[in-house]
């Protein structure tokens, strides 16, 4: 892991002594809610000596103070999602309409969710959900291939959803994500029965047809921006997901003003950059993290301009003081594979990494010494304690963890763009 800084403590709590700009320093309280800039000579000081009561030193007693009442109204890490709800996500295929370049699911298999799963799992959701009084099921269609692709089985998993809403009492919320390739008649099914739906699409036609080609080859384009127009007029919350590559990296604002002159504003964009994993494992295209954070903050500048929410997880992981970075681990999401493995995350198309169960026919038993280690995938890694970014991050996503990748570069300029901005 890369750090950067140094690390002190006041009172147990963490304090980061980040080098900022024209020979100044950022002091960083996270639980203390409290961040300064300071002299780099004061800064050394901390460094060197801590936060000494017996110092002369005007500017480390006022700090002391400010820290020292900052205690009262001191912060714990939370989950990132709330405790007392059910995520039950659906891969129903493992097909898809594109053979996009960086899949990390490898997308393209012709494996499909049996009839009996499909039931089963969502009868065991909805069961959970009643038994913990959630007052709302949520449902994502993310894992493995393109959801619609098996339109029936798919229309027919949403039916069975609303029919169980009106048979518990219990409301759902849906969200989707797609690659947007089809037509007219799946595209008002989505609009009228989905919450949230994102979409695919990385932009202009010549990157969009570069990362995404159809499977057999060819152009996906035409179709997709028809889909994101429709999506855009008529869809309760639609949001653009574009993977950023090294090819596309330096357009990042060209896609936020491409994306605005098709769509106008009635959307939000999400940027990541492709990492390796599935078939961008090897790839030379993925994005220099200093590369992707400067054309991100452009990007994001510009989307402010234009009235567009421009995010990335790396920076939208700014607004939460955490300590497991994924809430579909911590709380053990009820993923279901197309071959009936439940797994904790959606990113874990065979369920090799997150499994914690599987369909016996009828239902779904668990083995709690697999959750258990998944517990302990989901713990902050030592190296990361002594890093400014940590309670962000928490230590980035397991699944770039397990290949050995990590996103710290990214992670730390936006974490410290934002204390910049704050101070």
């Amino acid at each position: 892991m890369k750090k950067t800084g140094l690390h002190a403590l006041f009172d147990g709590y963490d304090v980061f002594i980040i080098p900022s700009k024209e020979e100044s320093t950022l002091l960083y309280a996270p639980l203390l809610k409290k961040v300064f800039r300071v002299s780099d000579d004061l800064g050394k000081l901390i460094a060197s000596q801590g936060f000494s009561l017996d110092s002369k030193n005007e500017g480390l007693q006022q700090i002391i103070t400010a820290f020292d009442d900052a205690k009262n109204d001191a912060i714990d890490p939370e989950l990132p999602n709330p405790v007392g709800t059910v995520n039950l996500s659906l891969e129903l295929t493992r097909d898809c309409s594109l053979s996009c370049l960086y899949c990390h699911a490898e997308a393209g298999k012709n494996k499909n969710m049996p009839k009996k799963i499909l039931d089963a799992a969502i009868k065991h959701a909805f069961d959970r959900s009643k038994e913990i009084n959630a007052n709302k099921l949520y449902v994502s269609y993310v894992a493995g291939g393109e959801p619609t692709f098996k339109w029936r089985r798919f229309k027919e998993s949403v039916e069975k959803i609303k029919s169980g809403e009106e048979t518990y009492g219990i409301p759902s919320r849906l969200s989707i994500t797609t690659n947007g390739y089809f037509g007219r008649t799946k595209q008002k099914f989505l609009c009228d029965y989905f919450d949230s739906i994102n979409l695919s699409f990385d932009g202009m036609k010549e990157i969009q047809d570069k990362n995404r080609p159809l499977v057999k080859g060819g152009s996906s384009y035409d179709r997709v921006i028809e889909t994101a127009r429709y999506f855009s007029d008529h869809a309760k919350s639609f949001s653009v997901r574009s993977t950023i590559t090294q090819d596309s990296v330096n357009l990042m604002p060209e896609i936020v003003n491409f994306f605005h002159e098709e769509l106008g504003t009635n959307f939000d964009i999400a940027f990541e950059p492709s990492f390796p994993l599935g078939r961008a494992a090897g790839s030379t295209t993925i994005p220099l993290q200093e590369s992707y954070v400067e054309n991100y903050i452009k990007a994001m500048n510009v989307g402010k301009d234009l009235g567009i929410t421009v995010a990335t997880s790396a920076n939208s992981s700014f607004n939460r003081i955490v300590t497991s970075y994924c809430g579909a681990l911590s709380l053990f999401s009820f993923v279901v594979t197309t071959d009936g493995i439940v797994t904790a995350c959606e990113g874990d198309a065979d369920g090799l990494n997150y499994a914690y169960g599987q369909f016996d026919g009828a239902n779904f038993p668990f083995d709690n010494e697999k959750k258990d280690r998944i517990t302990k995938i989901t713990e902050l890694p030592k190296d990361c304690l002594p890093c400014f970014a940590k309670y962000h991050c928490a230590g980035d996503c397991p699944n770039t963890r397990l290949i050995g990748y990590d996103h710290c570069t990214i992670q730390q300029k936006l974490v410290q763009y934002n204390l910049e901005q704050l101070v």
